[in-house]
């Protein structure tokens, strides 16, 4: 079993939230939430604006269960934008 990654990051809110990266798929924690994604239907990571103490404003893609386009927008230090666009190749 290989070591989960996990990044800290912040929801629209302010909130405390997390993702965690699975050898298969992450876990993204939103308001308290669990969202269980595969990492093969992640469509993108993508930074939408820089932000201070050097954080940025980062907008996850991806395809629920159903089909149906779902995003989830936080907030999250640059060099872990870069790590989770990097091991997810998106």
């Amino acid at each position: 079993m290989v070591e989960k990654k996990r990044f800290a990051v912040q929801d629209q809110d302010g909130g405390s939230a997390s993702i965690e990266l699975g050898d298969e798929d992450l876990v993204l924690r939103l308001r308290g939430k669990p969202i269980t994604v595969k990492k093969s239907y992640v469509a993108g990571v993508d930074k939408t604006a820089d932000l201070a103490l050097g954080k940025a404003s980062v907008v996850l893609t991806y395809y629920d269960l159903f089909g149906n386009k779902e995003s989830a927008s936080m907030a999250m230090v640059e060099s872990d934008y870069r790590a989770l666009k990097k091991i997810l190749g998106k």
